[in-house]
């Protein structure tokens, strides 16, 4: 699954010999113009054939919330993940904060304290879902840590199927899926909770890549989501931020980036998709401020995290979005990276 060897050299070989005609930067490659306004991206749209935006379903597996007391905090991580880069932190199952390691394992959190040599302890356990109602149709696939803070993501498969969702006037929220990060801290081995942030999203798993990764103390998660013009209004189907009550039903907050977010892509989608770079700011507080640049094009995708940049593939371009800017380049390339 982490099979990287040569990789990074890989991406500089062939973006190296393979660039656009447009460049900057030292012909690093060509930038990509974003849609000017909405109107713009309506009438893009309008000329191409409709993605499916239906989702995979999928079910986590229900638990009771209780939380434990025990082991002193240490607001340190050291690294126990195969990551890819040095300074890119990747999504995992098991982590460490101070003297305690945690371990993610259907739908619930626990810690362990191992400050004793050869004596581990479990000293905490929480289900991730905020509540017994959002327990069901998620499931959540790794966690990342920052000092004392944890954050779990997931993806909740049946937005439709969780309380009295089906009922909602918003049929195309139902049908659609969302990208979730729950966020606790860990204290005398025990987890406090501190939130939960939504995103409407395809689902973003791949059996050879994890989704999110924590860069210089900001969350960074690729997500796709089908390029289409809903049902209501005819506007483009941008993901949205949503709330959650305790009682499972959602409630669409808003559009995640706008139009003039999304970078015209340099060909014709045939099954369009809006991929998108999130990143998010952390508080110490356990917000989650997140803003997302967009690119619109194919479905068949592969990427890859450095310190700076996201490298995104699609059909025969590789796609750099620059992590501080969040521009994106254009790199004309042959083949595809395979098995992270």
């Amino acid at each position: 699954m982490r099979r990287v060897a040569l990789f990074a050299t890989a991406i500089a070989l062939l973006v190296a010999a393979c660039t656009d005609g447009v460049s900057r930067d030292g012909g690093r490659g060509g930038a990509l113009e974003p849609f000017g306004a909405k109107e713009d991206l309506v009438a893009y749209l309008e000329t191409l054939p409709p993605g499916s935006h239906g989702v995979p379903g999928g079910e986590g597996e229900g638990a009771s919330d209780t939380v434990g007391v025990g082991a002193a905090p240490a607001p340190t991580n050291e690294s126990i993940t195969n990551v890819q880069e040095q300074g890119v932190d990747e999504g995992d199952i098991v982590k460490n904060v101070g003297d305690s390691l945690l371990v993610l394992r259907q739908g619930r959190l626990y810690a362990v304290s191992v400050a004793v040599p050869g004596t581990p302890v479990q000293t905490g356990s929480v289900r991730v879902a905020a509540s017994e109602a959002l327990n069901d149709g998620v499931w959540y696939d790794e966690m990342l840590v920052d000092g004392d803070r944890v954050y779990v993501i997931g993806y909740r498969y049946d937005l439709a199927g969780v309380g009295p969702q089906a009922e909602s006037e918003d049929s195309e929220l139902a049908w659609n899926g969302a990208t979730e990060v729950n966020v606790f801290r860990l204290r005398d081995g025990a987890f406090e909770r501190l939130g939960s942030t939504f995103i409407e999203s395809w689902d973003y798993y791949s059996s050879d890549n994890y989704a999110s990764r924590l860069v210089d103390g900001r969350l960074v998660f690729y997500m796709p989501f089908s390029a289409w013009l809903r049902e209501s209004g005819g506007e483009p189907a941008i993901p949205r931020l949503l709330a959650a009550g305790p009682d499972g039903r959602f409630e669409a907050l808003g559009p995640l980036f706008a139009a003039d977010d999304v970078y015209r892509p340099l060909e014709k989608p045939e099954m369009p998709v809006f991929h998108s770079l999130v990143t998010c700011d952390l508080g110490e507080d356990g917000s989650v401020d997140c803003a997302a640049k967009s690119l619109l094009g194919d479905a068949s995708r592969e990427f890859y995290v450095s310190p700076t940049d996201v490298f995104l593939w699609s059909n025969d371009h590789v796609y750099d979005f620059e992590i501080a800017t969040q521009t994106v380049l254009a790199h004309t390339v042959t083949g595809i990276p395979f098995d992270q």
